[in-house]
Formats: structure tokens, sequence, C-alpha cells
């Protein structure tokens, strides 16, 4: 079903079936596009172009909508389709440790679409904290000791 409605002088949103949920509700994924750059006789054909690009890319599994996902839901995507199939074994796990350790309580529940350099620079200030690096240093020889115990 191809669904795209005008909202605008020159915005279009996008709009894709993927299915029903257990309840029998119909998902939908939508997208906002603006074409102020395209001519407006040549808008309505180039939005037809991108709705199939959209399409494509969640067929594909390749749109994240950043409006919702969070930095942490982000990563277990990223884990799960790019670094475990990937990544050396002792690389990956060094990246999981890192990720848990530090990363996802630091910024994991910042949404993708939010996170702003300020967030990262302020994470880099926290990690330069010795009462921090304690912290974490703890945390992974806790983590290190239930790993080698299971």
């Amino acid at each position: 079903m191809a669904a795209i409605e005008k909202r605008g002088e020159n915005s279009y949103r996008l709009i894709v079936s993927c299915g029903y949920d257990k309840q029998g509700k119909k998902l939908m994924k939508r997208k906002t596009i603006d074409l102020s750059h395209i001519k407006p006789n040549k808008q309505e054909d180039e939005a037809k172009r991108q709705w199939v690009l959209f399409k494509d890319e969640i067929e594909k599994g390749l749109f994240l909508d950043s409006g919702k996902i969070t930095f942490e839901d982000f990563i277990e995507k990223w884990l799960k389709d790019y670094a475990e199939p990937e990544l050396a074994p002792k690389t990956l796990f060094r990246y999981k440790e890192l990720l848990e350790s530090r990363i996802i309580p630091a910024i994991g529940h910042i949404k993708v679409n939010q996170l702003q350099p300020t967030h990262l620079t302020e994470f880099y200030n926290n990690l330069r904290e010795k009462g921090i690096s304690l912290i974490i240093n703890i945390l992974q020889r806790k983590t290190l000791l239930k790993l080698s115990l299971i």
C-alpha cells in the first residue's frame, strides 16, 4: 500500500504498512520528508521515489525511528546485526564489557535523535573523575569475577 500524504507546501509524509501486532492492530512506519529543494512540478514523483526507498529500508530492517529508539536499543541492534557476525570474539567481548559497564549506564537512556556532543563531553569528563573511575574499576572486577565463575 503506497501512502503518501502532502503535509504542507514542500512536505510529504510517507507511510508503510508493516503488518499487524498480536492484538490485530495495524503496524505503520512513518517518515516526513522535505522536498523544498525539488521543483514543485517534480515533488510528487520524488515523493513516490522516496517512498519506495523508505519501504526498502523497512523491509531490509535498516530503518530505525530515531525519534523513538534509545541509544541502548540502537546498541543492541548494532551488536546483533553487525558486531556479532563481524568482530573477533575477544573484540566483541571487550566492546560489550565497555558498553555494559560505562556507556549504556551513562547515555543509554537518551533517544538517538536527541544525543548531542555535549552528552558525550559530559560522559568523557565523568570518566576522568577519580571517583567514577574507581567505581567503574570495581564494577569491572566484579563482572570479570562473575564471568570467571560461569
